[in-house]
This record gives C-alpha cells, structure tokens and sequence, in this order.
C-alpha cells in the first residue's frame, strides 16, 4: 500500500505553487486541506516512504512536516534528507508540531526547518505562515 494520496483541490488555485504535507493524522490534513487547498496545489502523505515517493514524482515549493511520525524516519530526519538534496537546499520547510516549548521551536530551527507552527494552531496562523513562504 502507498501511503501517498494526491488531493485535486476543489477549484484549481491560482498559483502555481505546489505544497507537501506529511501528517499521519488525517483529521490534521483535512484541516489543512481545506484552508489550503483553494490557494495552492497540496500533496498529502503520512510517512517518510510516502514524501520521497512524492518527491520523486513532483516539484515543491515547500514542505509541512509533522515530526512525530508513526513509522520511519521523523519529520526532522526528514526534512534533513530532503534539505541534502541540492534542489531542496534552500526551500522553506516547516515544522508543524505538538512539541510546543520553547526549547522545541528553538531545536528544531536549529536543525534546519525555516518556520516553526505548534499544534494546535489558528487557520489565520496556518494560512498567514504559508503566504508568508511565498513573499
């Protein structure tokens, strides 16, 4: 089974930007789905496996990463991963987390992630962070 799902948004944005989601929570994706899926083409996966696969197949302009993961790599082993590859080097990846301190957030943008949004979170929050990506 491939735990990748490509969701056609609802109308098609209008943009080209292209978003991957890596959440094994589905309630969380469809939250995201819906505020997000208007304004940007998004793909949705729970796992590591499911992200490299997507990766393989699309261009993105961005990475939402949960860090817990239920299997594989984390979202920090992840987005390290991806970070080394030389496409990827400088795009913005964001830590969504329910690791909420502040030594959290401080670790992992140390580790590399550009932006950092605790769960849960406010939609204004989500939408203005991933508006802000792209400005």
């Amino acid at each position: 089974m491939r735990n990748i799902e490509c969701k056609m948004p609802e109308k098609l944005p209008n943009t080209t930007k292209r978003l991957l989601y890596i959440e094994d929570d589905s309630y969380c994706q469809n939250i995201v789905s819906r505020v997000l899926s208007g304004k940007y083409y998004i793909d949705f996966g729970i796992d590591a496996d499911a992200a490299l696969n997507l990766i393989e197949e699309y261009d993105y302009d961005a990475f939402l990463l949960d860090i817990n993961l239920r299997q594989g790599l984390d979202g920090v082993q992840l987005m390290e991963k991806v970070k080394g590859m030389e496409k990827y080097r400088n795009t913005p990846f964001v830590a969504i987390t329910a690791y909420v301190s502040i030594a959290d957030r401080k670790e992992f943008l140390e580790k590399g992630f550009t932006h950092y949004l605790p769960k849960p979170f406010l939609l204004k929050d989500l939408t203005e962070l991933v508006e802000s990506l792209f400005n």
